[in-house]
């Protein structure tokens, strides 16, 4: 296990040249677990049937008979194995395959949020989301490395893992105590540039450094909780899978993040003693600001602004809520009549996050998503070769013709597909010179890239085109005559921008 700076950068993973199947709109999956472990009430504030919780207690006089409807209700008997079965398994699944994932745990102080993200690392049975989920991620990985056969698959899983207290960001896996850190934007989204992350190559690795952020947590007791967490803490897993085929140099890469997100509970500030009263101001007003937002979310014909940059919470979690991201949602309810006034309060938030509409995508990198069309748009040329061939097979000067044509559009094709991979290459080196997110002349540079890589393109795929109904020996030598300056050009391009970038941060870090 070692920390990592490069493998990963500390930002959010974005997608480009997708597939129509590797993108789509869904809701915030949203179920409701009812606390367990308490003793029998002969009042009872719920009725469950299925996905319906009808409430049936009172409070200060005014009787609550009001149904919701959620993905799915658990009762105060669901196991822990149960719930992460039958929701949270189906998200981290998705995480692996390259989507962006979420879930997240809601609900009043005492409710069950830590027991049912976190749980017991002493019995498998106790197990709460957080080990379940480590525990799915590491055997899918040994698994399709065992099952790959005509391709290799290899994973890197890194760990990051903070807190928000008082709305200062904690580092929980940092060697010396690292406080207050900055959330910093870019292209809009939002990322903590100096966490620490941490690979894990196992299991054993991932429960090591989760025990480590566990134990330099902010908890405190409470009048509803004796061990209650005092601030939200988000664990992340960066999910890197490359794709091999044996058959061939094309690398596939998708990258994802997995956020698993324990809120602290929301509480009356007359339930804490004066020492947590900030605590207490601090934890609601960030969950305040995280209703806001998932209702101006859930209202998508009236919004005009989605207050994302009020809490530190929000702006870490915008790409879960509203955003790219396949999203879970638990909310932890008591069944108890004391607690009532807040389980109603959870439960409309619950509802009203039903409504948030995400759009996740697969994270493909855009190198490999655009090899990959780039390997297609040559595989239809050479299919199109093939049928002038057989139109032509039965006359044998005809075929001697087409021959010799096929040959030569061949002689261009593989050099074409080679090219692209020389434009992969410096695209990737360029990546890796251009870490530095701080640095000013970062953004500069790296847009005069991307728009030079878009010309590249561009002109690389009017050339792909052009050679489409040209068979005739003539037209193809043509074609290769112009595209070989063409090709120089485009690289010399990029390696320009390269080098350039390369002296600018040299330059930035001999000021420094």
């Amino acid at each position: 296990m070692k920390s990592v700076g490069s493998a990963l950068e500390n930002e959010p993973h974005r997608s480009s040249n997708l597939d129509p199947a590797e993108i789509g709109e869904e809701t915030i999956a949203v179920v409701v677990r009812v606390r367990g472990g308490l003793p029998p009430s002969p009042n009872q504030v719920f009725e469950l049937d299925n996905n319906k919780l009808t409430i049936t207690g009172s409070t200060a006089g005014n009787a609550h008979k009001k149904d919701f409807s959620f993905d799915r209700v658990f009762d105060q008997d669901t196991t822990q194995a149960r719930l992460y079965k039958s929701c949270a398994n189906e998200i981290v699944q998705s995480a692996l395959d390259g989507f962006n994932a979420t879930i997240f745990a809601y609900g009043q102080t005492g409710a069950g949020k830590t027991h049912t993200m976190s749980g017991s690392l002493n019995s498998p049975a106790e197990f709460g989301v957080i080990p379940n989920a480590i525990q799915q991620i590491f055997r899918t990985i040994s698994k399709a490395s065992k099952q790959a056969q005509d391709q290799e698959v290899k994973f890197l899983v890194s760990v990051s893992y903070l807190e928000i207290y008082n709305e200062h960001v904690h580092d929980l896996l940092a060697d010396d105590y690292k406080d207050n850190l900055q959330v910093r934007e870019c292209d809009g989204c939002f990322f903590v540039p100096s966490l620490t992350k941490s690979v894990a190559c196992s299991e054993a690795d991932a429960l090591t450094l989760i025990e480590k952020g566990w134990q330099v947590r902010s908890t405190a007791a409470t009048e509803m909780n004796h061990t209650s967490s005092r601030s939200h803490s988000i664990l992340t897993f960066y999910i890197e899978k490359r794709t091999q085929s044996r058959n061939s140099a094309l690398l596939s890469t998708v990258v994802s993040k997995l956020n698993l997100v324990d809120l602290a509970g929301s509480e009356r500030h007359q339930a804490s003693d004066e020492l947590h009263f900030k605590e207490s101001v601090n934890i609601n007003q960030s969950l305040s600001t995280l209703a806001n937002v998932i209702s101006a979310l859930s209202q998508a014909e009236k919004r005009t602004h989605i207050p994302y940059r009020d809490s530190k919470l929000t702006r870490l979690l915008k790409d879960s809520i509203g955003g790219n991201s396949k999203t879970l949602m638990i909310a932890c309810v008591s069944p108890t009549q004391h607690n009532l006034k807040e389980s109603v309060s959870t439960l409309r938030y619950a509802s009203s996050a039903k409504k948030v509409w995400n759009r996740p995508t697969v994270n493909r990198d855009i190198i490999d998503a655009t090899l990959k069309d780039l390997k297609q748009e040559i595989e239809q040329l050479r299919l199109a070769l093939n049928e002038e061939k057989r139109k032509h097979a039965g006359s044998s000067s005809s075929s001697s013709s087409s021959s010799a044509e096929g040959r030569v559009c061949m002689e261009v094709l593989l050099p074409l597909f080679g090219a692209v991979s020389a434009l992969a290459s410096c695209l990737r080196e360029h990546k890796a010179r251009g870490r530095d997110k701080d640095a000013k002349h970062d953004k500069v540079d790296t847009q005069t890239y991307k728009d030079q890589i878009k010309e590249a393109l561009r002109s690389f795929f009017r050339l792909v085109s052009a050679i489409g109904p040209a068979l005739d020996k003539a037209a193809v030598v043509q074609f290769k005559a112009d595209f070989s300056p063409v090709c120089k050009d485009i690289l010399s391009r990029l390696q320009n921008a390269a080098s350039l970038a390369t002296s600018a941060a040299a330059a930035a870090a001999a000021a420094a």
